[in-house]
Order: structure tokens, then C-alpha cells, then sequence
């Protein structure tokens, strides 16, 4: 009698293991087919958006064509940002696996990384500024949600918004 109500109970679970293995299997080959967007392709995605808010709220042709060159200006900068960020992430890697390596050799590779991180910062600053300049208060308030996403990591929490 007990062996019958273990055979019986274990039937159920048996096939419900079948379908939850089958779930996560499924699972996996997709998300293993998912190619991850890159930092660069994210970039430029984002600021197609921006780009395209521009081309709905500037009435301006003129002004538009300096805006939409301005954005380019500043993809540029955030693209020198990314590939300056990798670089340094390769070398202190590199860095870090030599167990020889000497503490000022870190510091040279960090002080670097952070010179050229102010300069890039201050670049998108100075672009920032001159997008604004060129924008009327209620066309920055339109843009600058989709900038502020532009800038922004895919998994950070989206701030309220800001305005002029």
C-alpha cells in the first residue's frame, strides 16, 4: 500500500520536474542566442532617440541641422569615453595579473585614466552647454529626458527628469 502511494506521488513530481527542466532549458538557449548590445551600439541607439525628439520639437531647420551636429559631437565623445574606459579596465587587468608589478606603475595607469576622464567629462560638458544654447526652454525640457537616458547605464534607476 505505502509503495503504491509513493509510485502514485512521485508521478506528478516526476513530470513536473520534466517541464521545469524544459522551461530552464529553453531558458538558456535563448538567452545564449541573445547577442548583448554593446556599449557603442547602446550609445547610438540612445541617441537616435535624442536625435528623433529633436527632429519633432525644433522647428528651426537651421537650428536642427546645429543640434543634430552637436549630438554627433557629443556620440563622439561618449564612444572616446567607452573605449577609454575598456582600455583602462584591460590594462589594470594586465597590471594586476603581474604579481612583480610596481605600485607606481598602478598609479601612472590610474593617474592617466583619470586626466583623460576629466577631459572627456569637461568635452560633454561644453557640448551639453552648447545643446542648451541652442534650444528654446520648452524644447530642452522635450530633449533633455531623452539625453538624460542617452547618458545614463541601461540598469540604472531613471531619475524623475529635469528641465532648463
Amino acid at each position: 500500500m505505502i509503495e503504491s502511494v509513493r509510485q502514485a506521488s512521485s508521478k506528478p513530481i516526476g513530470a513536473m520536474k520534466s517541464v521545469v527542466l524544459g522551461v530552464c532549458a529553453a531558458a538558456l538557449v535563448c538567452a545564449c542566442a541573445t547577442r548583448k548590445e554593446s556599449q557603442s551600439e547602446q550609445i547610438a541607439r540612445k541617441l537616435n532617440a535624442v536625435r528623433d525628439e529633436v527632429t519633432r520639437v525644433v522647428p528651426d531647420a537651421a537650428r536642427r541641422q546645429k543640434i543634430q551636429a552637436t549630438i554627433d559631437r557629443f556620440e563622439g565623445e561618449l564612444e572616446a569615453f567607452d573605449r577609454s574606459a575598456s582600455e583602462f579596465q584591460r590594462s589594470l587587468r594586465a597590471l594586476n595579473a603581474d604579481p612583480d608589478a610596481p605600485r607606481p606603475r598602478f598609479e601612472e595607469l590610474i593617474g592617466r585614466y583619470a586626466a583623460e576622464r576629466k577631459s572627456i567629462r569637461a568635452r560633454l560638458t561644453r557640448i551639453h552647454l552648447e545643446l542648451l544654447a541652442l534650444t528654446t526652454d520648452n524644447e530642452w525640457r522635450s530633449i533633455t529626458k531623452r539625453e538624460d537616458e542617452a547618458i545614463r547605464p541601461e540598469d540604472a534607476a531613471k531619475p524623475a527628469g529635469s528641465a532648463k
